[in-house]
């Protein structure tokens, strides 16, 4: 089934409408000027990262002398990528991210130092938003745990996503919020490793040092051929989104390797059965 969000459709207009200008050897200064505006604004248009109005379109493919039947197909894209989701309606700043993980077919992800998003209990992700981010209200740290909880329907819809889920075997040694929300927390990833879309593998402490650790990516795939994979990085210094098929391509391979080396489910739920003893000796 074919997914759609807001977000995936302002990143094929932005995709189109850079394709045009460079079809055309036009420069980001040339497209600049019809839209009277900076070249970082032409930037953000054509990554996708921010939303293009249909005014914007039409300049743009008036100079680009495209037919009218393709301009209104743009024009389309434009308003469809301005609708409202229901993420917005929360107080987050990753909006772009969420998107992309609502329209995937596939995702792929890898996380060291704490459970991800997808796969948080509730108290769980209150403890993380609080801790990473103390100067928060306690309205806004409530307001980002739920819409992580509302994240998460999309695993058990209609036709769900396949989710694959690496975790670092540290993120289970280490105590967020208390031992009472690590066990509640261990508990919840036991029972959704179950569902037969989510396919969740720890890598063991045994492993030692391999290729990838430390870093936090998630891989989107989706269904639409005219789509390409987007690989989310998370850093310090700021979220990267990567597109080039050369960049897209590492991150598949270097994923594939984490696989590899990774329990696999079965066992990937015997080591957390272990974890949850340690943490509830009965």
């Amino acid at each position: 089934m074919e997914r759609t969000t807001a977000t995936l459709r302002r990143k094929e207009l932005g995709r189109r409408l850079r394709e045009l200008r460079t079809a055309g050897s036009w420069t980001m200064e040339d497209a600049a000027r019809v839209l009277h505006c900076s070249t970082a604004k032409i930037s953000r248009l054509e990554s996708g990262t921010r939303s293009a109005s249909v005014r914007d379109v039409r300049d743009l493919c008036g100079f680009y002398k495209l037919a009218d039947n393709e301009i209104a197909e743009l024009e389309e894209l434009a308003r469809q990528s301005h609708q409202s989701s229901w993420w917005q309606s929360y107080s987050l700043t990753y909006g772009t991210f969420i998107g992309l993980e609502q329209s995937a077919e596939t995702i792929s992800e890898y996380a060291t130092l704490i459970v991800p998003g997808l796969l948080q209990t509730y108290d769980f992700a209150k403890s993380v938003v609080s801790t990473l981010e103390p100067s928060l209200t306690e309205l806004v740290v409530e307001d980002r745990a739920k819409a992580r909880i509302a994240r998460q329907e999309i695993l058990e819809q209609n036709d769900p996503p396949d989710l694959w889920s690496i975790i670092d075997e540290l993120a289970l040694f280490r105590v967020v919020g208390s031992e009472t929300i690590m066990e509640r927390q261990i508990e919840h990833l036991i029972e959704i490793s179950r569902l037969p879309n989510v396919h969740l593998q720890i890598i063991p402490v045994t492993e030692g040092l391999y290729q990838g650790y430390p870093f936090h990516f998630t891989l989107h795939e989706f269904s639409q051929e005219d789509m390409r994979p987007v690989v989310y990085v998370e850093g310090q210094s700021g979220d990267l989104y990567l597109e080039r098929g050369d960049e897209t391509s590492k991150y598949r391979r270097l994923f594939n390797e984490l696989r590899s080396i990774g329990n696999g489910p079965r066992e990937s739920r015997v080591l957390l059965e272990k974890h949850l003893r340690r943490l509830a000796p009965r």
